[in-house]
Protein backbone atom coordinates (compact mmCIF):
# COMPACT_ATOMS: atom_id res chain seq x y z
CA UNK A 1 0.00 0.00 0.00
CA UNK A 2 1.02 3.28 -0.62
CA UNK A 3 -0.13 6.85 -0.59
CA UNK A 4 -1.09 8.25 -4.23
CA UNK A 5 -1.25 12.29 -5.14
CA UNK A 6 -4.56 13.50 -5.41
CA UNK A 7 -3.48 14.81 -8.69
CA UNK A 8 -2.19 11.53 -9.57
CA UNK A 9 -5.53 9.91 -8.90
CA UNK A 10 -7.90 12.30 -10.64
CA UNK A 11 -5.48 12.06 -13.89
CA UNK A 12 -6.61 7.57 -13.59
CA UNK A 13 -9.81 8.90 -13.22
CA UNK A 14 -9.93 9.39 -16.97
CA UNK A 15 -9.33 6.21 -17.53
CA UNK A 16 -10.33 3.37 -14.72
CA UNK A 17 -13.71 3.75 -12.93
CA UNK A 18 -11.85 2.44 -9.57
CA UNK A 19 -9.65 5.24 -9.68
CA UNK A 20 -12.70 8.13 -10.35
CA UNK A 21 -14.80 6.12 -7.35
CA UNK A 22 -12.34 6.99 -5.05
CA UNK A 23 -11.79 10.11 -5.53
CA UNK A 24 -15.83 10.31 -4.68
CA UNK A 25 -15.03 9.70 -1.28
CA UNK A 26 -11.16 11.22 -1.42
CA UNK A 27 -12.69 13.84 1.04
CA UNK A 28 -12.74 11.52 3.98
CA UNK A 29 -9.03 11.05 3.99
CA UNK A 30 -8.10 14.53 4.13
CA UNK A 31 -9.58 15.42 7.31
CA UNK A 32 -11.32 13.23 9.96
CA UNK A 33 -14.18 11.73 8.63
CA UNK A 34 -16.87 11.60 11.73
CA UNK A 35 -19.91 10.17 11.84
CA UNK A 36 -23.40 11.77 13.22
CA UNK A 37 -26.45 9.19 13.92
CA UNK A 38 -28.58 11.22 15.52
CA UNK A 39 -31.05 11.23 12.75
CA UNK A 40 -30.77 7.51 12.47
CA UNK A 41 -31.28 7.12 16.52
CA UNK A 42 -34.44 9.40 16.13
CA UNK A 43 -36.14 6.45 13.59
CA UNK A 44 -34.56 2.96 15.42
CA UNK A 45 -33.49 4.34 18.92
CA UNK A 46 -30.58 4.79 21.04
CA UNK A 47 -27.38 3.29 19.65
CA UNK A 48 -24.48 0.77 21.57
CA UNK A 49 -21.35 1.68 20.75
CA UNK A 50 -18.59 -1.55 21.05
CA UNK A 51 -15.16 -0.36 21.48
CA UNK A 52 -12.76 -1.35 18.42
CA UNK A 53 -11.15 -4.07 20.99
CA UNK A 54 -13.92 -5.13 21.77
CA UNK A 55 -14.94 -5.62 17.91
CA UNK A 56 -11.99 -7.21 16.72
CA UNK A 57 -11.95 -9.64 19.55
CA UNK A 58 -15.67 -10.51 18.38
CA UNK A 59 -14.75 -10.48 14.84
CA UNK A 60 -11.99 -13.50 15.45
CA UNK A 61 -14.53 -15.25 17.63
CA UNK A 62 -17.05 -15.50 14.91
CA UNK A 63 -14.85 -15.89 11.92
CA UNK A 64 -13.35 -18.92 14.13
CA UNK A 65 -16.34 -20.25 14.95
CA UNK A 66 -17.67 -19.83 11.07
CA UNK A 67 -14.44 -22.02 10.17
CA UNK A 68 -14.66 -24.87 12.87
CA UNK A 69 -18.51 -25.34 11.55
CA UNK A 70 -16.80 -25.73 8.09
CA UNK A 71 -14.63 -28.17 9.33
CA UNK A 72 -17.03 -30.52 10.95
CA UNK A 73 -19.60 -30.04 8.28
CA UNK A 74 -16.85 -30.98 5.77
CA UNK A 75 -16.37 -33.92 7.78
CA UNK A 76 -19.27 -35.45 7.48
Amino acid sequence: MSAVPKLALRAAGIFDVQAREVMEIFRQFERPFLVDASAFETHIGRLTLTGHADAVAETVAEHRRKAENRGTTAAR
